[in-house]
């Protein structure tokens, strides 16, 4: 058997440190996920309640207490990520009042009005800047503590603004190619497909 190679330059010895990680990971991934289930019982935990309501038709309520760990660093790390986290999804929700379809319907009203795409673009990029920080969280969440009730509260609310994000690139896109108003005569906009 071959000497290992030797690794000089920084960048080379994290490559080789990452693919010597993700080798143990993958060996030993029942083991380490029982060793995490196991540590993490038994410590006291506070609870964060989100109450999050979405408005409108599309009405779905996040009410779960989320049961944080005090064990440490992590465990602080990830319960800023899920305030931070509240913290844009209510400006998010303030954003969209009173509720997602209706929102989605009053940027299609002021874009009919004024023939301006700046609207449709504002909102895109507004709800853009909300969603690329809700998903850095939501992965610095998966990356400390694993696939969890934190994590899923996260990934609800970011499933959420991507799908409103999506009726507004939906709207942007038939306002582009000028079939905006014969499409929401239709019905066959991205948003009035969602409430039938």
């Amino acid at each position: 058997m071959a000497r290992p190679r030797k690794h000089f330059t920084p960048d080379e010895k994290k490559a080789a440190g990452r693919i010597k990680s993700k080798r143990y990971y993958d060996k030993n991934r029942a083991e380490i996920s029982a060793k995490r289930r196991k540590n993490g019982k038994g410590y006291e935990s506070t609870s964060l309640p989100i109450s999050i309501q979405y408005y409108g038709e599309y009405s779905v309520s996040i009410t779960s207490a989320l049961q944080l760990q005090s064990r440490g660093p992590k465990d602080d790390t990830v319960s800023q990520c899920i305030r931070a986290a509240k913290c844009l999804f209510a400006e998010f929700t303030k954003f969209i009042r009173p509720g997602q379809l209706e929102y989605a319907n009053q940027v299609y009203i002021a874009y009919m009005k004024t023939r301006d795409q700046g609207i449709i673009q504002d909102g895109i990029k507004y709800l853009d800047d909300i969603l690329v920080t809700m998903r850095r969280h939501e992965g610095d969440i998966l990356e400390v503590a694993g696939l969890n009730g934190e994590w899923e509260a996260v990934r609800d609310m970011v499933t959420c603004i991507h799908t409103v994000l999506g009726w507004l690139e939906d709207l942007l896109c038939c306002a582009m190619d000028d079939v905006l108003s014969d499409m929401y005569h239709d019905g066959c906009l991205q948003y009035q497909l969602h409430t039938t």
